[in-house]
């Protein structure tokens, strides 16, 4: 019995936070494809946070690629590096079944860079 509520409960929440806390998690055949080039080896293995309209929506290590779905509109994509260090904000609109790309990278001091590429 009290299981059924948990799962209820649950369910209630999930769609809850992906209504309105994530306007991004649905999305309607829009995505934004990421990646991380492999850069100079003693940053490769440190984490690239990725910020999507304010949350945090995963990692990247240098050589690695995500895709994240998106509803259209316009969203704000940063990267975060090591514990204090953030990347310019970068904006970008996004059609009703479009894909976007972007690639990230440290640049020769390691400072976080972000900017839309081609497929």
């Amino acid at each position: 019995m009290e299981l059924n509520r948990f799962h209820a409960v649950c369910g209630a929440l999930a769609l809850e936070l992906t209504d309105s806390a994530y306007p991004w998690a649905m999305g309607l055949g829009s995505t934004i494809g990421i990646s991380r080039s492999q850069g100079r080896w003693w940053f490769a293995f440190q984490p690239f946070r990725l910020e999507l309209d304010g949350v945090i929506v995963g990692k990247l290590l240098g050589g690695e690629s995500m895709t994240i779905e998106v509803n259209p509109g316009e969203h704000v994509l940063r990267v975060k590096f090591r514990l204090v260090v953030w990347s310019d904000r970068l904006t970008l609109s996004v059609a009703e079944g479009e894909e976007r790309f972007v690639v990230c990278e440290n640049d020769r001091a390691g400072y976080p860079l972000i900017q839309l590429s081609s497929p």
